[in-house]
């Protein structure tokens, strides 16, 4: 019997999946304060400081858009119980579905989102559409431990990559890459305070912490040309 992967993230408007661990954490609203310093800080080591516009693939809380410069900010989730948590912070523009979004922005920001998706080629096409010429998209996606199949895995992701095989989809996706790194598991809560003191020892930290737990991400950055 075939499964309704929708459902995973959306039945009783996701509730389920969002406070599930490790998602919770991100309820706490010091946790949600960490992760968008985060975000803002691996941005800024990609140069990227401040946009015009951002759409976020799969915005969960809203988090990661609060401490990004932009002059607008638009979270797309699927979910209507992360959606109205999104919808608390007045400087988002909170959307339900892609197909809402009609006007181009200049920059596509998606974080451990694309591997839950059935179709990682067919939304990578739409995100294309959305962005300007010469916009950015900027993604982060998980890397899997070799191991054995846990039924009910509280992650459900769909997919893996490797810097290769996520630059190859990026490319026939019809981005120009511009970079893939492997950087440290995106939010180390334990060192949450020594990014606001010096973000360079967090990255540092974060970077040598995951690659000594196999905790590590790839971070992709291409542009549309």
């Amino acid at each position: 019997m075939k499964q309704d992967v929708s459902e995973i993230y959306t039945k009783g408007g996701g509730e389920e999946y969002h406070t599930a661990s490790p998602r919770q954490r991100l309820l706490n609203d010091n946790n949600r304060e960490v992760a968008a310093t985060y975000t803002k800080c691996l941005l800024q080591q990609y140069s990227i400081s401040k946009i015009g516009s951002v759409l976020e693939f799969g915005a969960g809380f809203g988090q990661n858009l609060l401490k990004i410069c932009a002059n607008k900010k638009i979270a797309y989730e699927p979910a209507a119980f992360a959606r109205e948590i999104a919808k608390t912070y007045p400087e988002l523009e909170v959307i339900d579905s892609l197909d809402s979004q009609k006007e181009q922005v200049d920059m596509v920001l998606s974080i451990h989102s694309l591997e839950h998706v059935l179709e990682p080629f067919r939304e990578l096409g739409r995100i294309h559409e959305l962005i300007r010429p010469g916009g950015t998209l900027f993604i982060v996606l998980p890397t899997e431990k070799i191991g054995t199949y846990v039924p009910r895995d509280e992650n459900n992701h769909l997919y893996s990559w490797t810097p290769q095989t996520i630059g190859n989809l990026l490319v026939a996706s019809g981005f120009e890459l511009v970079c893939v790194d492997v950087v440290g598991r995106s939010l180390e809560y334990r060192l949450a305070k020594i990014i606001d003191l010096n973000t360079r020892l967090w990255f540092a930290m974060t970077k040598l912490s995951g690659r000594i737990l196999g905790n590590v991400d790839i971070v992709a950055v291409a542009k549309k040309i």
